[in-house]
């Protein structure tokens, strides 16, 4: 999937990402045996919802990003 993003200067940012189940990110971690300490789903910032009202409402119902923390 590709995206523009704006904010980042004068031209919009086009952004490629994927779109998974969440199976896919998940059993390459339980295979390899490292241990999940920590997930987060960041919300935007209160300050994006200035730039661009249409991201930030969509971002903050179904956030962009999904982080985790791993130990071996």
């Amino acid at each position: 999937v590709e995206d523009r993003w704006t904010g980042f200067g004068r031209e919009p940012l086009r952004v490629s990402y994927f779109v998974r189940p969440l199976k896919e990110y998940i059993q390459p971690i339980v295979s390899s045996q490292f241990k999940i300490t920590a997930i987060d789903e960041p919300l935007p910032k209160n300050e994006f919802k200035e730039q661009d009202i249409h991201s930030y409402n969509r971002l903050t119902k179904n956030p962009g990003f999904l982080f985790f923390r791993l130990e071996k």
